[in-house]
């Protein structure tokens, strides 16, 4: 009987030996999970410092080690960029699944520019003012014309019946992505002379009002145009699912010179069209994902009120079956004499790059 009690007693000391080792090993993980600077093993590898790449812990193919490969691809070639054509870049991308765009440099707002165009033919279709992409609206997203921009503003302004109902319009519309845009800081009518219209019937670039919102000089940021482009690319199953394939088709179209009167000339060179190749940028850094694409750019003109001349560009991707948006914007040093882009330095730098971009989302 003495002998199973010291027995009994000696398992009840080892099991308490035991039990007290087990606690502190769980104190000693804690505290160096702690030191990580995580509090959830659901987020292991996030960097603790907003904006700070991840850390090793992060799996290869997880969202999380995909943003982080994607923030370090775009630092390096933003810089690469700047450096080898001498300005400024601003790049984003969001992909289905990511908690929000990965950027750099690209929460300082600009003019929209000829982006306003896909975002106009969005409106257009959602609000019910078309059906469909109408040949106008055609010409302003493959030939960036802004004469077909104008008809289509006016069509818009015509559904919703005055112009400041027109910019609530477009501004709930991209709402609905996450998107805040500033209000257009100019209108646009026939007898300003900067619209040389004469294939397109006068009335429809007249209008009802005689005047319409300029949504080109509305202002957002690069991370604003990547969202917009990855909620074009959601199809139907997105925000705008009434419109989204059918503007994404014909954005994925060839693109081609604008029928606007005199859109490439300029005093020194009075036709760029032969020079220029069209389906630069997008076109040419992801021609396996067929992009939906469209380019914008402006800011050398007196009445721009001192704004820098700017290109940008975005592009609605389908990566093997995960929507993804895509924006980069390039500041040249040098302020350009006129606003015709031809195969410029804007144009290699977006490029470069969109290139690099490519070829991360590849992996």
């Amino acid at each position: 009987m003495r002998g199973r009690t010291f027995d009994l007693r000696n398992v009840l000391l080892a099991s308490a030996i035991f039990l007290v080792a087990g606690l502190i090993a769980g104190v000693g993980l804690a505290a160096l999970w702690e030191g990580t600077g995580q509090t959830d093993p659901a987020v292991a590898g996030r960097s603790a410092v907003p904006g700070e790449p991840v850390g090793g812990g992060a799996e290869a193919g997880s969202p999380e080690g995909e943003i982080a490969s994607m923030r370090a691809t775009l630092d390096r070639s933003a810089a690469a960029a700047g450096k080898k054509f001498k300005g400024e870049v601003e790049a984003a991308v969001l992909k289905q699944g990511w908690p929000a765009p990965v950027g750099v440099n690209a929460d300082g707002k600009h003019k929209l520019w000829s982006l306003a165009k896909p975002v106009v033919a969005v409106a257009l279709i959602e609000v019910g003012a078309e059906r469909g992409v109408p040949d106008y609206m055609r010409s302003a997203l493959t030939g960036s014309s802004n004469c077909g921009q104008r008809i289509a503003v006016n069509a818009l302004q015509e559904k919703k019946k005055s112009p400041g109902r027109t910019v609530d319009a477009v501004q709930r519309m991209l709402g609905q992505a996450g998107i805040s845009v500033d209000p257009p800081t100019e209108i646009d009518t026939p007898a300003d002379g900067d619209l040389a219209c004469d294939g397109f019937p006068p009335e429809q670039v007249e209008g009802t009002d005689g005047v319409a919102p300029k949504f080109g000089t509305s202002r957002w940021t690069t991370i604003d145009a990547a969202r917009f482009a990855a909620a074009l690319a959601e199809g139907e199953s997105g925000p705008y699912p009434r419109s989204a394939e059918a503007v994404m088709r014909v954005m994925r179209a060839p693109k081609e010179a604008s029928p606007d009167v005199g859109a490439l000339s300029t005093p020194e060179a009075p036709d760029r069209a032969d020079d220029w190749d069209f389906d630069w940028g997008a076109g040419a850094a992801f021609p396996r994902w067929k992009p939906a694409f469209k380019s914008g750019w402006g800011g050398v003109s007196s009445d721009d009120r001192g704004s820098r001349y700017l290109a940008s560009q975005l592009a609605a991707l389908d990566v093997e079956g995960a929507p993804v948006g895509v924006a980069v914007t390039f500041y040249p040093d040098a302020q350009p004499v006129d606003d015709a882009i031809g195969r410029s330095e804007e144009q290699l730098a977006i490029e470069f790059v969109m290139k690099r971009i490519g070829r991360q989302l590849a992996k």
